[in-house]
């Protein structure tokens, strides 16, 4: 058998042994990317700030979002008033995992790397929110203003800014727009024109005159259930199967290629080396949470420890160019670097914990 048919039947046979969690998860998230209503989600948990973390957090872990999508949620978010320990605790949590990551990573690797990576995923993204409340509190971080911030139809979550009592005042669909930037105001630190145009998305399309309820007392009729499943299930399916079959593709190329006994003795011979190595060798692949789950398996089958490849696929998905960029694009530097840091030493603690426990 040539090297090119050994590459191909590994991929193959990787397909046919992924298929179903593919499917399931595909799913999964386009449910949650459909019929999950973020912002009331949000809002819902915004009295208590330990809750916005929790439900922040719980928001990342449960939503399939892509770096665009992520700086379109926030930006709507942080224009309400939403302080920065949720977001942060968002913006750890959700490329770490996603309902298609947990389906895949169980599928592949087992229910048990699947459960250490959600905890790993909701374990950092507490942290990250918890820690950056306390810098809050001691304004080491300044609130984000973003421009027309706080609309004075009292847009603000409750409990972190607003109207009197701290109670949102009911709104229709026209006014929940955030406003364009007041004259001679400056863009808040670390915005560019991609966050322009991610606003512009968070806003969604002008509503008709007469068709979204101002002012009638009418509530727009939601769409149907199927109709908003299929769009759904499409791009999702778009997005997981792309990721999937390329790097499906290189782990095969990797299996056929690279010696077992390298992987071994690299990975798996001496955890407390190979744990730091395999978080240092995510870092530059930029791998996403999807893309992690057939490397790592052909890593796994050819010697990697487990504690190296839960460390691997925090690394390389918390520092994925699209996750990084989307913390360069909304928060402030010491933020982004407090992000790197927390993920990458958390990659490392997740690692160990795994591995010896």
């Amino acid at each position: 058998m040539t090297w090119l048919e050994r590459v191909i039947e590994v991929f193959l046979s990787g397909f046919a042994h992924n298929w179903p969690y593919l499917v399931v998860g595909i799913v999964l998230a386009a449910a949650a990317d459909a019929f999950l209503d973020r912002r009331q989600f949000m809002i819902g948990a915004g009295r208590f700030e330990g809750l916005a973390v929790a439900a922040a957090t719980a928001l990342g872990a449960l939503t399939p979002l892509c770096s665009c999508g992520t700086v379109a949620v926030l930006l709507s978010l942080l224009a309400t008033g939403l302080p920065w320990a949720p977001v942060m605790a968002f913006l750890v949590s959700s490329p770490l995992m996603s309902p298609a990551i947990y389906a895949l990573t169980a599928g592949a690797l087992g229910q048990s790397m699947a459960l250490a990576r959600l905890g790993a995923a909701v374990g950092l993204g507490l942290a990250a929110g918890f820690f950056t409340l306390g810098l809050e509190r001691r304004s080491w971080v300044r609130p984000y203003r973003a421009p027309g911030a706080r609309a004075a139809a009292g847009q603000a979550l409750p409990g972190f800014g607003g109207p009197a009592g701290g109670r949102p005042t009911p709104a229709c669909a026209c006014a929940a727009a955030p406003a364009g930037p007041a004259a001679g105001e400056e863009p808040p630190r670390g915005t560019v024109a991609a966050a322009k145009a991610a606003i512009a998305a968070a806003r969604g399309p002008e509503p008709a005159p007469g068709r979204c309820g101002c002012g009638t007392g009418v509530r727009p009729r939601p769409p149907g259930t199927l109709s908003r499943l299929w769009p759904a299930v499409v791009r999702q399916g778009r997005f997981v199967l792309g990721y999937f079959a390329v790097f499906s593709l290189l782990a095969a190329i990797v299996e056929v290629s690279l010696p077992a006994a390298w992987v071994h003795a690299l990975f798996g011979r001496y955890p407390a080396a190979s744990v730091p190595l395999a978080a240092a060798l995510g870092v530059p692949l930029y791998v996403s949470g999807v893309a992690a789950v057939p490397l790592v398996a052909s890593l796994q089958a050819m010697g990697m420890g487990k504690g190296a490849a839960l460390a691997f696929m925090i690394a390389g998905p918390g520092t994925h160019v699209g996750a990084v960029t989307a913390v360069a694009l909304i928060a402030p530097r010491r933020l982004l670097w407090f992000y790197l840091a927390l993920v990458f030493l958390g990659a490392l603690g997740a690692g160990y914990i795994y591995q010896w426990v």
